[in-house]
């Protein structure tokens, strides 16, 4: 009987260093992630978290097994500059565990359950990853913005952050010259690319693929006047607004999750993009 109780009290406090390790894991994702706002899980919510697994064995493995494999995606996007930097076998790791994650949900997200903002943690797609070689501008965060449209339509726009480049901290600028490049770092030009997205028609539980109708784009420089180009400061009080008029077809995307501070979705080139949710005091856009 004395040996029993040994084990039983081994197993519980193993049970408890793994969440405590666990928690501490997932507390230290929450608070930041490559400069960029990440979404934010409350304490509240990790401790009750924790109390649930310490008191079920079966719940432990599940969501434990969970939590940690989105801890480890979110550490991939950091440690690769969300996927922009990536070796093929941290591409083909960040692969399997989003097709763990796809595989844990009984029925797919819709569309509806996308609305709100969301910031880039890791992508593999091309069109992405190479903006960061702009010369021109220094790219920031990137992002998305879904917003309920017109009928069953969804208005989804594109956001990018650029910023200035690096290489002009370097030259000899000042007097005129500075003021028409900008004097300091701290301002920003936010572009959007705007799009219409609608459910595909045979869209089911196993899953939903989104249509996308390009509609415009938006140039809208941010800062003050030693902050900005010359010309930037012309468009800041005069943003360029190119939407309206004719709507072409712009791809699709597969919905594959969906929680309450992470989304991924496929698109129709196969290339993967997971998103982080913005709450009110992370929104940067």
């Amino acid at each position: 009987e004395e040996k029993k109780i040994r084990k039983l009290n081994m197993m519980l406090a193993t049970q408890q260093f793994l969440v405590l390790i666990l928690t501490l894991t997932f507390l230290a994702k929450s608070f930041s992630f490559i400069n960029n706002p990440a979404p934010r899980i409350s304490h509240s919510e990790i401790r009750s978290r924790s109390a649930t697994l310490l008191y079920s064995s079966a719940g432990y493995s599940a969501e434990a097994s969970l939590l940690l494999q989105k801890a480890e995606l979110f550490r991939i996007g950091e440690t690769t500059d969300r996927g922009f930097s990536c070796t093929q076998g941290q591409r083909s790791e960040a692969e399997k565990i989003i097709t763990t994650l796809k595989n844990t949900q009984a029925t797919a997200p819709a569309l509806a359950d996308l609305e709100g903002k969301w910031t880039l943690v890791y992508t593999d797609a091309p069109d992405i990853t190479g903006l960061s070689q702009q010369p021109a501008a220094r790219l920031g965060r990137v992002g998305q913005e879904i917003a309920r449209g017109d009928g069953d339509s969804y208005v989804i726009s594109n956001v990018i952050e650029w910023l200035r480049p690096r290489w002009l901290d370097r030259l000899p600028l000042g007097g005129f010259a500075g003021r028409l490049v900008g004097e300091t770092d701290k301002g920003r030009v936010i572009q959007k690319v705007v799009t219409e997205g609608s459910e595909r028609a045979g869209s089911s539980k196993s899953g939903v693929f989104v249509d996308l109708k390009i509609k415009g784009a938006s140039f809208s420089p941010q800062g003050e006047d030693d902050e900005l180009p010359v010309a930037f400061q012309i468009l800041r009080d005069r943003p360029v607004d190119l939407r309206g008029g004719i709507t072409l077809p712009f791809g699709s995307f597969e919905i594959l999750y969906r929680d309450e501070a992470l989304r991924i979705i496929k698109t129709s080139n196969g290339h993967y993009a997971v998103n982080a949710k913005d709450d009110i005091t992370s929104s940067w856009f």
